[in-house]
């Protein structure tokens, strides 16, 4: 397979991953915040949370966040991949020395290729994350682009980006917000 057909096929599987369980983590993510920090009395429950996501913001709240990962989901998937046969090559290569873990378990090279990849494919899956977290938790919002307290009100994307990463330290801004 092509190295553009594997990205294709992985942009597209994560998306629909992501469309499918969309809802679901929209009203985790409610769950798990504090009432307070949404401005609003706590949920019951499951049904609870969703029955006032319904009420209160419609079908579209259910997929609030969805943006976000879903256009970073290709890149992801591509420094996921990528990163992870470079890594596996580089350490069954067999003109290498045999400290090239060549001579090791198979499992200790996937183990490491793995590590190696899930660090790479951190750096964009943290800021994505917090970008879906804020949208998910906005309940001013009725999840349109032009609603109150949207994103494209306050900024622009590229601003949006600059000031989630410089906020205090860039490790501190990315990943905690």
């Amino acid at each position: 397979m092509s190295l553009a057909t594997e990205l294709v096929a992985g942009g597209l599987a994560g998306a629909v991953g992501i469309m499918a369980t969309q809802p679901m983590d929209t009203i985790r993510i409610r769950l798990q915040s504090t009432s307070h920090a949404l401005g609003r009395a706590p949920y019951a429950g499951i049904i609870d949370c969703c029955r006032s996501v319904l009420k209160t913001e419609g079908l579209r709240g259910l997929w609030k966040g969805y943006a976000s990962p879903t256009f970073t989901v290709g890149g992801m998937n591509a420094i996921l991949f990528l990163t992870y046969e470079a890594t596996s090559r580089f350490l069954r290569d067999p003109s290498k020395k045999e400290d090239s873990l060549q001579s090791g378990s198979p499992e200790k090279t996937v183990f490491l290729a793995g590590c190696v990849a899930g660090s790479g494919s951190a750096l964009i899956n943290g800021p994505t994350e917090l970008v879906k977290v804020l949208a998910q938790t906005n309940l001013k919002n009725k999840g349109t682009l032009s609603a109150p307290g949207s994103v494209q009100q306050r900024c622009s994307v590229l601003q949006g980006v600059f000031y989630v990463l410089t906020r205090g330290r860039w490790f501190n801004g990315s990943f905690w917000g």
